[in-house]
């Protein structure tokens, strides 16, 4: 190429590089660059607004739930008190008994009858026309059956009354337990939608309540009421919850348009700041063609955000990983030069993830900033604290002399991880755990010294958290010693080290044996029984309890009915389900095949899950559940009480029974706030209709506070410790065992 080409070519790529060329290329892009956000901030509104909207629905479902389950409540136990009046004084004596005692609901809302075995009306308040409903399908629901529960019939009118209504009705039966009549309480359906609140349900939303036969009780949209007809399709923002034991199910919708129309409007403000944003980065872009230099500067801002960015974490704002590594680097060469000292601490924070998975990561990400902000505040100008990742922090303390000497500093940055923080309207509180190396007696390189700091970090985990550990040589050994635990597990199912033991519950009235929890136990070569404290930590970070479980499930299931094939009274066996098995995606299938193998029936099992665990992706975690309790497997919550699962969120779980942890019984009769705690629980499981059970029970003291507050059950070694597969059976086959 000749030279005056080459020069030719240079200058026409300067040009290509000049402002007048290059800068409305750039206003292109970030004309682009404007509309991209701005659809993209749309979208990310339109997800926020449905979600709203569907926590919204999510709500107004649970309250309205709740006030019919209020009213059904009344009614029926109105039901009841009629039957057992009409027992006792018969059906002309009832009413007037009832009426005396001022048991009867108000008149204006409810009209209460008494029907014979006739289907003649025999009595009513207020008093109506007595008039024959044998034709009714209400009347012949119970003389076809005899359910023991509340039926309510669709809409109906008859003579006596001319306006529609619903019948809530309850069988009676004679002293030989043949069919003797009903007792019929009826109401407006317009009493069960009188919560429609326009401010939150809108002009079109719907609330009322839908039989399990698909057939409308009670509908209102807007101002208008319906009943009687077939549920059809409904919208995206519905819900439906099934009212246990009396074939009715509560719905609401809400009208998407209505519930959108406030996004429409910001989409709509959004697309004209768009507009206007344009038109003045239009107007920008060419004043800033006259002025180069403008331009210039921008490039210069933009290049020092980048290395800002690439050394420091996005989150926090705190040096990353590698800042921190090329700061540890420098300050170890200068205490070589200087003959000083470095500390490094390393920060793990304590229940980090069950913040995380219960509250959301938005929930953790808060927390995360809280807790950077907190440490910087607690360290000198010349210090450094960095994010080291995940929740995971590291300290540099230059020349903090003896280690002595850098306690205090420690002891702020713990005491100020401790404190309180709200989060998404809810008090939350984290520790932490602190591990300590200093140069240049626990390493003399940044790698070493980071790598001893988190040895003595996992030191603060084991015992018990919130502490601080500064590095021992004997750290080293504990890590090693871990490996070979790890290394001899990797080997223990294949060679049959593993055995259950078995230790009893017992009810707590009749001191019956009515089943047992399956418990494993490690039998090393070398180092003897092993507990589930140290292996199962272990199998669940390796993902080796999925095995393990496994193996658990089918020979506790194998075991359960080899006790029954040798005629022992049938037990149900408990089988803990740990965080990894919960959440693999072949649990049901696993239970059923055990199930299937051993031959025992579904009854006979339960599989016990932390609160924790549910609460990890509470959706899936029910649906989980719903699967496993449609085959017959019954679920607990173990060790409740210690999670974050809200009310709302335990009266959707398919489950039977609670197990109080046992952290909460062991100062029964000595701790007024463990008392109370445990009452609570035994209060709130029975009023959503489960049972409660102990653990961990191993005093007479503790026994009685659970009797007298109506605990239901109780294991622990106040009646038996956990029990060999024989031993068990001796137990169940002794006389005063059958007894009971």
């Amino acid at each position: 190429m000749k030279p005056n080409q080459e020069t030719v070519r240079a200058r026409w790529l300067r040009r290509g590089l000049d402002t007048h060329v290059s800068l409305p290329l750039f206003a292109l892009l970030l004309l682009v660059a404007v509309w991209v956000v701005t659809f993209h901030e749309i979208d990310a509104e339109r997800e926020h607004a449905q979600e709203a909207a569907a926590d919204s629905l999510h709500e107004m479902l649970g309250t309205y739930e709740a006030q019919v389950a209020r009213s059904l409540d009344g009614i029926d136990q109105t039901l009841r008190m009629l039957k057992y009046a009409v027992e006792r004084k018969g059906a002309l004596g009832a009413l007037p008994e009832l009426g005396r005692a001022g048991l009867l609901p108000p008149g204006v809302l409810f009209v209460v009858s008494i029907v014979d075995r006739n289907g003649v009306t025999v009595a009513s308040n207020p008093k109506a026309l007595p008039i024959s409903v044998a034709d009714q399908h209400y009347f012949q629901f119970h003389v076809e059956r005899d359910s023991g529960a509340t039926y309510v019939s669709p809409a109906t009118r008859d003579a006596a009354n001319s306006e529609w209504h619903l019948h809530f009705t309850r069988r009676l039966d004679d002293a030989s337990g043949n069919f003797a009549g009903i007792v019929i309480v009826e109401t407006d359906p317009a009493y069960f939608t009188s919560s429609y609140e326009r401010s939150r349900l809108g002009e079109r939303g719907m609330l009322g309540l839908v039989g399990a036969d698909g057939i409308v009780r009670a509908l209102r949209t807007g101002d208008k009421m319906s009943f009687g007809q077939r549920l059809e399709g409904m919208g995206k923002y519905s819900g439906m919850r099934e009212l246990h034991g009396i074939g009715l199910n509560v719905l609401i919708a809400l009208d998407e348009q209505e519930l959108m129309a406030g996004f429409e409007r910001q989409r709509r403000e959004k697309l004209w700041e768009a507009v206007i944003l344009s038109g003045v980065l239009v107007v920008a872009t060419s004043l800033v063609w006259l002025w180069s230099w403008q331009g210039a500067r921008t490039r210069a801002r933009i290049e020092e955000r980048m290395v800002h960015l690439a050394h420091h974490d996005m989150l926090t704002g705190l040096p990353n990983r590698s800042l921190i590594s090329d700061r540890l680097d420098m300050t170890i060469a200068q205490a070589q030069r200087s003959g000083g000292s470095v500390l490094v601490a390393f920060i793990d924070l304590d229940g980090f993830k069950l913040v995380n998975d219960g509250l959301g990561h938005n929930a953790g990400d808060e927390l995360l900033k809280v807790v950077a902000e907190r440490m910087s505040g607690c360290l000198r100008a010349c210090d450094t604290v960095g994010r080291f990742g995940g929740d995971e922090f590291v300290l540099l303390l230059t020349e903090p002399g003896a280690a002595v000497a850098a306690a205090p500093v420690l002891e702020r940055v713990r005491e100020a991880v401790l404190q309180s923080i709200s989060l998404c309207g809810q008090e939350v509180q984290v520790s932490c755990s602190i591990g300590v190396a200093v140069y240049p007696n626990d390493g003399d390189d940044a790698e070493t010294l980071l790598m001893n700091a988190d040895a003595a970090m996992y030191r603060a985990k084991e015992k018990g958290k919130n502490n601080c550990q500064f590095y021992t040589r004997e750290m080293n050994a504990s890590i090693e010693e871990k490996l070979v635990l790890l290394e001899g597990l990797r080997n223990a199912l294949d060679d049959g080290q593993f055995r259950l033991v078995y230790q009893p519950k017992v009810e707590l009235h009749s001191g019956r044996v009515f089943g047992v929890e399956a418990l494993v136990r490690w039998e090393h070569p070398e180092q003897g029984v092993i507990g589930p404290d140290r292996f199962i930590p272990l199998a669940e970070e390796s993902g080796m309890i999925v095995a393990l479980g496994e193996w658990i499930l089918r020979s506790a299931c194998a075991q359960n009915k080899a006790w029954q094939d040798a005629g022992l009274p049938p037990l149900c066996v408990s089988v803990n389900v740990s965080p990894r098995q919960f959440e693999e995606a072949r649990l049901v299938e696993r239970v059923r095949q055990a199930l299937d193998d051993s031959g025992l029936a579904p009854q006979w099992l339960e599989l016990e899950v932390t609160e924790g665990v549910i609460m990890r992706d509470l959706q899936q975690a029910v649906a989980k559940m719903a699967q496993v309790r449609a085959m017959g497997v019954s679920l607990s919550i173990d060790d409740f009480g210690t999670g974050y699962s809200s009310l709302s969120a335990l009266k959707s779980f398919p489950i039977s029974t609670l197990k109080i942890d046992k952290s909460f019984v062991r100062d029964l009769g000595r701790s007024s706030g463990d008392e109370a705690i445990a009452s609570s629980i035994i209060g709130l499981a029975h009023r959503l209709r489960l049972r409660v059970i102990a653990e961990g029970v191993e005093t007479e003291q503790q026994r009685s506070f659970l009797r007298e507050n109506g605990c239901d059950e109780m294991q622990g070694y106040l009646f038996s410790r956990p029990l060999p597969p024989q031993q068990l059976a001796a137990l169940l086959s002794a006389p005063a065992m059958r007894a009971a």
